[in-house]
Parts: C-alpha cells; sequence; structure tokens
C-alpha cells in the first residue's frame, strides 16, 4: 500500500501534535540576585528589572522581581555525615558488583572499578 502526500502530511501534523505535549515548559527568568551592600554588610533588599527580551516576559514589557536576602547556614555536621555515608555506600555497591561477578568478567562493573 502506498503512501500518499496527503496521508504523508496528515502523519506529520499527528506525530508534530504528540510530540508538542513533551516539550518542557520555558525557563524562567532568572534575575540578578542583588541586595544593597556596604562594606560587605547588607543594607536592604533590592528590586530588579527583568529584561523584555526575557522570553517569559508578558507581550515584552519589563516587569520588576523583589529579591530578598536569605541567609543560608551550612550544618557542617550533617554535611560531614551524608559525605561519609555516601562513601560508605559507593563502597557496599562496589562490593555488591563483585559479588555477582566472581569470575571478573566485567559484567557489573569494570575491570579497573577497586
Amino acid at each position: 500500500m502506498a503512501l500518499t502526500p496527503e496521508r504523508k502530511a496528515e502523519l506529520h501534523a499527528e506525530i508534530d501534535a504528540l510530540l508538542a505535549q513533551f516539550e518542557p515548559p520555558p525557563p524562567k527568568p532568572k534575575p540578578a540576585v542583588a541586595v544593597v551592600a556596604s562594606e560587605g554588610r547588607v543594607i536592604r533588599d533590592a528590586d530588579v528589572v527583568v529584561s523584555p527580551r526575557d522570553p517569559n516576559a508578558e507581550n515584552g514589557k519589563p516587569r520588576t522581581v523583589s529579591v530578598r536576602a536569605e541567609t543560608v547556614q551550612i550544618n557542617m555536621a550533617v554535611a560531614e555525615s551524608q559525605y561519609w555515608q555516601g562513601l560508605r555506600d559507593r563502597e557496599a555497591d562496589r562490593r555488591q558488583r563483585r559479588m555477582l561477578d566472581p569470575c571478573g568478567l566485567g559484567i557489573w562493573g569494570g575491570f579497573d572499578d577497586e
């Protein structure tokens, strides 16, 4: 059965419609993170104008995004605990792969995975 040009165009349209469902959403605007500071101390938060060329700008109109100063504190005890747990997990995974491949064929991992 031959594919007519009309049917081919219909199939292409259907495929394009299906693929359009899976397109990722446009990226969110990324305003410059800014605060007003003097001598390394934050004085106040800043309002930043998003460029009208931003793909998410409404009809090319500039808009203002409020940026608020946030303090990030790292709990070093928890971070270190997570680091060492990750090392233990990787070592356990490596041992498991070695047990699954007792002849050293490299099926479950590389030969140099020591």
